[in-house]
């Protein structure tokens, strides 16, 4: 036989009145009202409240790094806002100098690579692939004579650097010469 067990349905409770406070309805023998019990409960209270901010430092540290994520991709549309970018945060690096005059060299845009060129020049006056660039690039606006002595001039600063030389002969087959 099944025999239910009845739980017993506590009586009316009687409302605080006055100047009783609800706690004093409380039995402070019962484990579950005591002065402990509550210590835990604020304890616990404390721990989500540290939860919380945890959760919000959290958040707000992801939407400062997406923020930090969309500029960087501003940045970087492209060859010439990169290596412009680069160039204010490293003016002295000639490396970034030649880069930006590559990529704006290939926008056509040939006195602004032309300068960026003599800049890399600057801090890297010994670097055949600067003086390679302004060869194509002196190429590029039928400035023969100083495309042939940029070309020789790479060759100079690194005879056993092959693109000096491809370039320079690609150069020169397509001016008809040997």
């Amino acid at each position: 036989m099944n025999a239910r067990r009845q739980m017993p349905i506590p009586g009316p409770q009687k409302p605080a009145t006055g100047s009783q406070a609800p706690d004093a309805t409380r039995d402070a023998s019962n484990p579950a009202t005591s002065p402990e019990s509550r210590k835990r409960g604020a304890s616990a209270r404390a721990g989500r409240g540290g939860i919380v901010f945890i959760c919000v430092f959290v958040g707000m540290g992801l939407y400062f790094e997406a923020q930090g994520t969309a500029e960087r991709n501003r940045k970087w549309h492209d060859d010439e806002t990169l290596w412009g970018d680069a160039v204010v945060k490293s003016p002295h690096n000639g490396r970034n100098w030649m880069n930006l005059g590559v990529a704006l060299m290939a926008k056509g845009k040939f006195a602004e690579a032309e300068y960026n060129f003599e800049r890399a020049r600057l801090y890297w006056p010994t670097y055949s692939l600067i003086e390679v660039n302004l060869g194509v690039l002196c190429a590029a606006t039928n400035r023969d004579d100083e495309a042939q002595w940029h070309f020789n001039q790479a060759i100079k600063l690194n005879p056993t650097d092959a693109s000096s030389y491809s370039y320079y002969d690609v150069w020169k087959k397509q001016k008809g010469w040997k």
